[in-house]
């Protein structure tokens, strides 16, 4: 089954557990250059490692607190990544300075390392909470994303596009602050910029990078951030990750991602998540729009199911104006055809039914729109009728 199983973690050790044993100097000597510069380590000091890098926590005497420290080997690293990526994360990190973003509070470079002092996170990245407490619930869920959108929001404000938002880069701080950590992707753009350089995760890219056609680094983000979304909200992955980089484009260009049914998730996270990936980068929401979607914003009260018998006019007005709300700048013409359809319909029980043939459906049956607009429609009818 397409949907099925493709959980978030199998991937994600990856990244910590590789490269161990490369017959390379050790990190023993980057250790003692910062007991040197008087960080003491814990007895459980390593918090993960890289390709060329390893991150250590450490306690500053001084400040009374831990620090997470990331070494990277500047021998190890290719001579591209040592002229491109280190000094631009590096320029990227000292700017930051957002109750969102792990704050950089020192780097410097000694024999061959370069070290940078982090923010360190009590509650670790995402992606090990939800291996440890499986997926979130809806309140939740949106309370963290809240708090991601401000921080890519700051991020695209400044015109820093991340190129790498997964839930590995989202670390837990105390009292369930979120913040967006590893800028090694990260680049400044100027308006207009169109990226070439096709960072990022498999899973978490927006298919016009699997495409390899040049994009928009921002819409790019907003794209891995719906994955994230799903992901929390589901513990799985929106899209198979074992198919070719063709086929998870069709899959994402077909909307081939289903919310599992055993969880219910409502309507307007639906319609967000829905909204948010839109596979043309066109016409897929900025950050700044995605704050805006109802969920979001909780500009729409959640629904309490307490609507009145399904065939009043007052309920339908309502179901109307709550399908205008989902439905993120549809078309005049479909919402036109949705309008009429729903006053076409006759509710007999569950079953719809009209007489009216739309988008090549035959009467009885519901339009079968690629997009949302049908499953939102469907969603309402049924919540109406319950």
């Amino acid at each position: 089954m397409a949907g099925e199983g493709h959980h978030p973690e199998r991937d994600a050790g990856r990244h910590h557990h590789h490269r161990h044993h490369h017959h390379h100097r050790s990190y023993s000597q980057a250790r003692a250059i910062l007991s040197r510069y008087g960080y003491q380590f814990p007895q459980y000091f390593k918090l993960g490692s890289g390709h060329y890098s390893k991150v250590y926590k450490v306690f500053d005497a001084e400040q009374t607190r831990h620090f997470a420290v990331k070494v990277t080997d500047l021998k190890k690293v290719t001579e591209s990544f040592k002229t491109k990526f280190v000094p631009r994360e590096r320029s990227i990190w000292r700017q930051l300075d957002h109750p969102n973003t792990v704050r950089m509070h020192k780097d410097f470079r000694k024999s061959g390392y370069l070290f940078e002092v982090l923010d360190y996170s009590e509650g670790g990245d995402l992606l090990s909470y939800l291996r440890e407490h499986g997926s979130l619930d809806e309140t939740t869920c949106r309370a963290w994303m809240r708090q991601v959108i401000d921080g890519v929001s700051y991020l695209h404000r400044n015109r820093i596009a991340h190129r790498d938002l997964k839930p590995e880069n989202i670390l837990l701080f105390e009292g369930g602050v979120l913040k967006i950590t590893d800028y090694g992707f990260a680049k400044q753009c100027s308006d207009g910029d169109m990226s070439s350089t096709f960072c990022g995760t498999k899973n978490y890219k927006a298919p016009e990078l699997l495409q390899k056609i040049g994009y928009d680094p921002f819409k790019a983000d907003v794209w891995s951030f719906g994955v994230i979304c799903f992901v929390m909200l589901t513990d799985r992955m929106p899209f198979r990750r074992d198919v070719s980089k063709a086929q998870m484009v069709e899959e994402q260009r077909n909307r081939q991602y289903r919310f599992p049914s055993h969880l219910t998730i409502s309507l307007q996270c639906r319609g967000a998540i829905d909204t948010i990936l839109t596979f043309d980068p066109e016409q897929r929401p900025s950050i700044f729009d995605v704050s805006n979607l109802p969920w979001f914003s909780g500009v729409v009260s959640e629904s309490s199911g307490s609507s009145s018998d399904g065939s009043s006019a007052s309920s339908m007005a309502s179901m109307l104006e709550s399908i205008a709300r989902c439905v993120v700048e549809i078309s005049d013409n479909v919402l036109f055809d949705c309008l009429h359809f729903l006053e076409s319909c006759e509710l007999h029980g569950r079953e719809i039914v009209t007489d009216v043939p739309m988008h090549g459906a035959r009467p009885g049956e519901l339009p079968r729109m690629i997009s949302h607009e049908a499953r939102l429609i469907r969603a309402l009818l049924i919540k109406i009728m319950d």
